[in-house]
Parts: structure tokens; sequence; C-alpha cells
């Protein structure tokens, strides 16, 4: 067997890193949408992760019209201190409700961070949304049709879900943009929509992650625990790309 040079060996890594990028991400930007009999008796579109900014985040609004939710919930992260100005979130919001008749708003983690950073104004920016129609809750909760909806705010320690989750009580379906919130629950919530890692953002072949950004080692897809259940979306976008083998990803309920 011919000896490769280290020189041959890097150049041979180089190149199968390239091709595994490529042809990871050649699917990784269609939007999937998972189907969930949740008997919840109303349609409901769960799109976390969509970081409004630069790119056209069309085939969002492509989807919500196609699907018509009864319910569309933003999982946080609808724009980072990438975003350059409110009118991106404006524009995306403007071409989307006129296919939905509810939004529904959790934050996330980016929303705070571009506030820190002086990019987009957080008090500014939830003026604008509610403006235009949008429900942004912070843990506080919402009756949409006699569907109890309850979102929790951004927190870095999961710990600290503990004590606003019990306070909400009793809600049919939990938003956080958190995975890390899902054991601390209260025992009268039972369905929890999360996103935040992405899915890992670059995974093995077949959308198996390698990494996440969740403290419980959560990634993507359905957890259960006793009689709850997480589905933990993908994301509908992403900050930076690539995104190789996990591709872009939403849930409907009904």
């Amino acid at each position: 067997m011919p000896r490769i040079s280290r020189r041959g060996f890097l150049k041979l890594a180089l190149y199968g890193g390239i091709l595994y990028t490529v042809m990871g991400s050649v699917k990784a930007y269609t939007l999937s949408v998972d189907e969930v009999d949740a008997g919840l008796g109303t349609r409901l579109l769960f799109a976390p992760d969509i970081h409004t900014h630069g790119g056209d985040r069309g085939y969002l609004v492509d989807a919500v019209a196609s699907l018509k939710p009864d319910i569309l919930v933003l999982g946080g992260d609808l724009w980072d201190y990438r975003t350059p100005s409110l009118s991106h979130v404006k524009n995306l919001i403007n071409g989307i409700r006129g296919y939905t008749p509810t939004i529904i708003m959790v934050l996330g983690n980016h929303e705070y961070i571009a506030n820190a950073r002086g990019r987009v104004r957080l008090r500014e920016a939830i003026q604008v949304l509610e403006d235009l129609g949008v429900t942004v809750l912070r843990d506080d909760k919402t009756s949409i049709g006699g569907l109890i909806i309850g979102g929790l705010d951004w927190r870095h320690n999961p710990k600290h879900y503990t004590d606003p989750a019990r306070r909400l009580g009793e809600v049919d379906v939990m938003i956080s943009h958190s995975p890390d919130s899902f054991p601390h629950l209260s025992s009268k919530q039972h369905i929890l929509l999360a996103g935040h890692t992405h899915g890992g953002q670059v995974c093995l072949p077949g959308q198996v992650s390698m990494a996440t950004n969740s403290v419980y080692g959560y990634t993507w897809g359905t957890y259960r625990m006793g009689d709850k259940v997480m589905y933990l979306s993908r994301g509908a976008g992403e900050m930076v790309p690539p995104r190789v083998y996990c591709g872009r990803h939403v849930y409907l309920l009904s």
C-alpha cells in the first residue's frame, strides 16, 4: 500500500471537508415540516430561529401561505445583532400575517444580545411587533379559541425557568426558546415547543447531531419525560451558515 505524505493527507482532508460541506448543504436549506397530531383541535405552526437579516426568508412566507395555520408561533431569535434594522422584521411579518389570523412570539437569546449591542432595541422591536398584531409572551399566557398557550422568556440558567413556569400554571402548550426549560415545567404543563439548538447545524449524514448548545444535551426531535413531551425544532433559519446535513425544520401541531 503506497504511503501518503503529510501534505497529501492534508490536501485529501481539505478536499474531503469541502465535499462533505457541499454535499451536506444541498438539501439543508429546504424547509421541512413535521406534522404532529397533538389533539389541540387547531393548527399551530412553530417556527423558531428565523434570524431575520440580509438573506431572503421568503421560503417561510411560502410555507405559511401553503399551510395556513390557525396560529403561528415564532419561537425566539426572530432577529439578531446582524439584523441591520427593524424593517427586515417588519417586512417578514407583513409578508406572513395575511396567511394566518394569529401570530405569537417568545424571545430568545439573540434578541437580548442585539439589544445589549445596541443594534435592535428590544423595547422598540416589541412595540413594532405589537403594532403589527403580534402577541409577545414574556412569562405570560394567552387563550386563543379556548387553547391556552404559555410563553417563557429567555434565561441563561435553566434552573431559573422553574419559578416562572410554576407561576404560569396550567397551559395546553408551552413555548420556550430554550429546550433546557423542559425539566423545569410544572405538573400542569405537558407539551413544550422549543428551538435554540439548530439541531447542531452541522451534522453527520442522516441529520445526526454532533454537538449542541443545550446544557442538558438536547439536539432536536421528540423528547419525553413522564407525561410530558417536547418537540424541539432544528429551526427555520440560521445566524451564520452553513447548515450541513441538518436542514431547516418546523413543527405543525394539530
